[in-house]
């Protein structure tokens, strides 16, 4: 199992990421433990709330500092840095961060910055910053970004989406959204959203135009994500307890049974979708086909984020 690929949790409040073969999730589902038999354990580096992966460094942001990490791939050696330039880099306001998207060699991360919403983009060989840019946004959450394409972004804040310019970061269009717009998937050219608060989405295309919505039967949503192989988005409904997913081409959706309490993140790997069940201190794993529970991993923890570890 030491040549398998992982899945990796970070969690919330534990400040540490965990990884273990996709094989050892499988053989834990009849067992039902507490103890999760870690393969690898990163030290101490924050309420983990988003992670990617750049060739075998695992980067991520926490919930309770303000820096960028790098865990190299020895999984003890950590780099940190500032992902945006301010004239008083010693009293930072609020930071919450959204998303990290990696391309080639340069990471696009958005986050929420006081009462703005900003994108920075890092490039990852000098680990240095290459331009940032900032929104205005009353009620600045933890914003979610994706690629339209290779010329656009989209970004999400509580008043609606953006297109933003690639190579500036320039916001080129905005469509303002009513409700709670949260989760985001970029699905062939569209970006879709969800809303925290109502069981419906909007579907906006990288023109700046709404052209279309989907709903399930649920609560609301703050986490989306593609499987291009399926052709489906699925997404977590943290009141609802459910997992949820669309057609992409109907955008007929169907929810699951509660599978657990508050699922947040989820990941699609194969025929099975795993999702962090942050309350129930577990990771679900659910067919993908039929959004049947197939059992949930047990961690004696708050399980937040997951990300897919190559074999090492």
């Amino acid at each position: 199992s030491s040549e398998e690929p992982g899945l990796a949790v970070g969690f919330l409040e534990e400040g540490l990421l965990l990884e273990a073969p996709l094989s050892y999730y499988r053989e834990q589902l009849a067992q039902e433990q507490d103890r999760f038999q870690a393969r690898r354990a990163s030290p101490f580096v924050g309420g983990v709330s988003a992670t990617a992966l750049h060739g075998s460094d695992v980067l991520l942001v926490a919930t309770n500092h303000a820096e960028l990490v790098r865990l190299k791939s020895d999984w003890q050696t950590i780099e940190t840095m500032l992902p945006f330039d301010t004239a008083d880099n010693e009293n930072l306001p609020l930071i919450g961060y959204g998303s990290l998207l990696i391309d080639g060699d340069m990471l696009l991360v958005s986050y929420r910055f006081g009462k703005t919403v900003g994108i920075s983009e890092v490039d990852l060989r000098s680990w240095r910053l290459v331009r940032q840019q900032f929104y205005a946004d009353r009620f600045a959450a933890f914003p979610q970004a994706c690629f339209l394409n290779d010329q656009q972004l989209a970004l999400v804040t509580t008043e609606g989406v953006s297109v933003v310019d690639r190579a500036t970061l320039a916001e080129r269009q905005f469509v303002r959204l009513e409700g709670g717009p949260v989760g985001l998937a970029c699905v062939e050219g569209a970006a879709w959203i969800t809303d925290t608060y109502a069981a419906r989405g909007w579907i906006v295309d990288a023109s700046g135009s709404l052209s279309a919505s989907f709903s399930w039967a649920g609560r609301g949503s703050n986490t989306l994500a593609y499987s291009i192989e399926r052709e489906r988005v699925y997404g977590t409904d943290p009141v609802g307890k459910s997992l949820f997913e669309c057609d992409v081409k109907t955008r007929a959706c169907t929810a699951s049974d509660p599978i657990g309490d508050k699922p947040t993140n989820l990941l699609v790997d194969g025929d099975t979708v795993y999702v962090t069940l942050e309350l129930s201190g577990a990771v679900a794993l659910v067919r993908a086909d039929d959004l049947k529970l197939t059992g949930r991993v047990g961690f004696p923890g708050s399980p937040r984020t997951l990300t897919l570890i190559p074999s090492p």
